[in-house]
């Protein structure tokens, strides 16, 4: 997906949201893919009329099909605004209780250290 220079980036974003979704539908896109290729893929997909060639008819065409096809989307705050505390069933804890076994144990170094009657002698 080239990136052109002169489109808005409002353009930009649609563009870009428009291919994640194309590819979340498993329409195989190439970087190279251009605004008016994806909006004939879309087209095709979705049974619609193609839209001319330039920004001002491509934006409403590409928002259009981003709010088709994200229906099903929660909208943007996303996350409930108070989580639920996680509550650990049995197969939680004991995997929880192999992995903290699992662990290798910590041994002293004092074996490596060397005092300075060593080093005197």
């Amino acid at each position: 997906m080239t990136t052109i220079r002169h489109h808005s980036s409002e353009m930009q974003t649609a563009r870009r949201m428009a291919a994640e979704q194309l590819r979340l539908l498993g329409v195989p896109l190439k970087q190279s893919t251009s605004s008016a290729q994806m909006a004939e893929l879309i087209a095709e997909r979705m049974g619609w009329a193609v839209p001319d060639f330039d920004a001002g008819a491509l934006l409403p065409f590409l928002t259009r099909f981003l709010d088709v096809s994200r229906t099903g989307v929660t909208p943007p705050p996303y996350r409930p605004v108070v989580r639920r505390p996680v509550r650990f069933d049995l197969a939680m804890r004991t995997i929880a209780a192999r992995a903290a076994g699992a662990q290798p144990h910590l041994t002293h170094a004092a074996s490596n250290v060397i005092t300075w009657r060593e080093l005197a002698a």
